[in-house]
């Protein structure tokens, strides 16, 4: 894995997340890389964001 990238796997997401229940997951993931270079304060990782938007690092 790159020295500064993050995977986010977010439940029930599809290729049309932008316009699913789940697109705010979206939306804060995208403002914070764009903005920190972070995903919930990590700049590497990997992490899942279940059906109910609890986010858990793997």
């Amino acid at each position: 894995m790159d020295s500064h990238t993050v995977f986010v796997t977010v439940a029930n997401g599809t290729h049309f997340l932008q316009w699913e229940y789940q697109h705010e997951s979206l939306l804060e993931a995208s403002a914070e890389w764009l903005q920190r270079g972070t995903y919930n304060g990590y700049a590497t990782g990997a992490f899942v964001v279940d059906a109910a938007g609890k986010i858990t690092k793997e």
